[in-house]
């Protein structure tokens, strides 16, 4: 499904292009991923990926738009991308979610304004499951995910591990009453 490019105002006011990923963006994507600091790389790929190889750059641009989405953000008037949200559907209703931001552009509100256009995208698609793991010590993004709805939950099999979920309403709503009833 294609998504429209469209604005994003930062919270200091800078003005960004959010629009979908291009297989041409891996080299913008491996100049991205070294200005995280370690911390947040391990945070991102929940184990040390020191640095994205040209494979693995490639491989996170190319999408397929079926059933994933992945948006960037770019400075409007051009430069390098500073953020990004990723949906990676599994084909059967449901996709994993990440975030990343660049280590100078945090604070900004980039990160939950590309997730909030992914999982708005995600919806259109008629994605019933959203979700994703998160460190326990990611308070940034353990916050991020509660603020949009995400439900959290101790991983009961990656101990350090925190696993976020989002399902529409009426499926929350569902699930709630069934549970009530039992």
């Amino acid at each position: 499904m294609p998504i429209a490019p469209q604005i994003i105002v930062a919270a200091d006011g800078r003005r960004f292009r959010l629009r979908p990923i291009r297989p041409s963006d891996a080299p913008a994507l491996m100049e991205g991923y070294e200005t995280l600091p370690d911390r947040q790389k391990w945070f991102r790929m929940l184990h040390a990926v020191p640095h994205l190889t040209p494979e693995l750059a490639r491989r996170l641009c190319t999408i397929d738009p079926a059933r994933d989405v992945c948006l960037v953000l770019e400075p409007e008037q051009g430069g390098p991308i500073v953020a990004g949200a990723r949906l990676m559907g599994d084909g059967a209703g449901a996709a994993e979610f990440a975030v990343s931001v660049r280590g100078d552009h945090q604070g900004l509100g980039l990160g939950r304004a590309a997730l909030r256009a992914a999982l708005e995208a995600g919806r259109r698609m008629g994605l019933r499951r959203i979700w994703g793991e998160i460190a326990a010590q990611n308070g940034p993004m353990l916050g991020l995910a509660r603020s949009l709805g995400f439900s959290l939950r101790p991983d009961p099999d990656e101990p350090g591990l925190v696993l976020a979920e989002l399902r529409p309403p009426e499926q929350k709503d569902a699930r709630d009453e069934k549970a009530a009833s039992a």
